[in-house]
């Protein structure tokens, strides 16, 4: 696993980044289904890696009312406990909807006891939903 780490020579470069990142999530969010915005607490989803590494999680429900302004500030993000087989213990962070793919529990449950290795039924699943994406948005690669 490759984590990318950038160094700020002033704060300004910093909060240029910052602003760049919140762009790319509500542009994320914009082009994103229905599905993915219908996304809440309790739910199960998946997120393929650009190398095709997925990452599994779980919505959470905000803990606190800092939580809940977060999420009111920024209606593309959704607090998440994620799991993979880097983390199977899995860690908790925020994840923005439009890299979301719903799966329903009995799938994420197979992926769990698999290791977290996808299975066939989520290759189904991660497949319909391009296919969908295509259709919706057309060739945007």
């Amino acid at each position: 696993m490759t984590i990318k780490v950038h160094s700020f020579e002033t704060n300004e470069e910093f909060m240029a980044r910052v602003e760049e990142m919140r762009g790319r999530h509500r542009l994320a969010f914009e082009m994103s289904l229905e599905e993915q915005r219908a996304i809440k607490a309790g739910d199960r989803y998946v997120r393929i890696e650009e190398d095709g590494f997925p990452i599994f999680g779980i919505v959470q429900v905000p803990a606190d009312s800092d939580d809940q302004v977060l999420l009111e500030m920024n209606p593309e993000v959704r607090l998440v406990r994620a799991f993979s087989q880097g983390c199977p213990e899995g860690e908790f962070g925020t994840e923005n909807v439009g890299i979301m793919i719903p799966i329903s529990e009995d799938i994420f449950i197979e992926c769990l006891e698999n290791g977290w290795e996808p299975t066939a039924s989520l290759q189904d699943v991660v497949d319909t939903f391009w296919e969908k994406m295509e259709t919706t948005m057309g060739d945007w690669s």
